[in-house]
């Protein structure tokens, strides 16, 4: 069980108020040294702390000559007070949902040409959010290195409010397919990519060892032969777009953009990945 430090602390408590409450629940009425001595809160900082306790009505602050006293109010004042706390608490947090919950389903968003993301958690993170926060649809092709458990836990919590669409280059989506029934899945009509490498293997073939040895033919290279892991598109209720860019570091980059311009671009790329994919059933069910 947590300390009661811990929990006040829950209840937006500092950690010296925290302290000093449960040491006066504990003795009743202290002088600061003995508040100090007993708390561990540091001397100068007493005086302050007991103020504002003293402000949200936790204790009483009783004169004796030059010095003070500290006592803590009745122990039914602290329970129904910390109750009360409990309740402003829940109703900033139900209030706080629906304020987000408002923003969400606000059509007026601010026009975003592009932000950069990167890192893997990043593009995570963005994942996430995105798929959350969709409203119509969602169509993805993407690696599927990036459809973790986090992921396929949105998509089933959506999936009955939303028309989402998951492209794949083959069949080795079917595990995940398992667990996102009533989904969308397609894998492209042929292997786009193993093709890429092919048709570069039979360029390469032809060059000279210089040309293959250069920085810049390596570079396409690296693109070329990582290109499953390091391309991704997502276009969401056709208004925003997610763009992995494939470069040839560790470290992936993507842009995510609400311009009309850059939307549109993305979805004419996603509408000729559709044309160029095929339905695959589950056969889970």
């Amino acid at each position: 069980m947590d300390k009661l430090p811990v929990l006040l602390k829950k209840l937006n408590f500092t950690q010296y108020e925290a302290q000093v409450l449960e040491t006066l629940i504990k003795y009743h009425i202290l002088s600061a040294h003995e508040l100090h001595k007993y708390s561990g809160v540091p001397q100068p900082k007493i005086y302050e702390t007991m103020v504002r306790l003293q402000q949200k009505s936790f204790i009483d602050i009783i004169p004796k000559g030059r010095k003070k006293l500290f006592m803590i109010k009745p122990r039914e004042h602290i329970q129904e007070k910390l109750l009360n706390y409990t309740k402003q608490v829940q109703e900033t947090g139900i209030n706080s949902i629906k304020i987000i919950e408002k923003i969400y389903n606000s059509e007026e968003a601010e026009e975003i040409p592009f932000i950069g993301i990167a890192g893997r958690e990043k593009i995570q993170e963005y994942l996430y959010m995105l798929i959350d926060t969709a409203k119509s649809s969602v169509i993805s092709f993407f690696p599927i290195s990036h459809f973790d458990q986090k992921i396929i836990s949105i998509i089933n919590q959506r999936k009955d409010k939303l028309n989402i669409t998951l492209v794949f280059q083959d069949e080795s989506v079917i595990e995940i397919q398992k667990q996102l029934p009533n989904v969308e899945f397609r894998i492209l009509k042929s292997p786009a990519f193993t093709l890429i490498k092919e048709m570069f293997g039979k360029i390469e073939s032809f060059l000279q060892p210089n040309q293959v040895n250069s920085y810049g033919f390596q570079i396409l290279k690296n693109i070329v032969f990582n290109l499953e892991e390091i391309f991704g598109l997502i276009v969401i209720d056709d208004r925003k777009s997610f763009f992995k860019i494939p470069i040839p570091i560790d470290l992936p980059m993507a842009i995510f953009s609400t311009s009309p311009e850059v939307v549109q671009f993305h979805s004419t790329g996603i509408e000729e990945i559709l044309a160029s994919s095929v339905l695959i059933k589950n056969k889970s069910i």
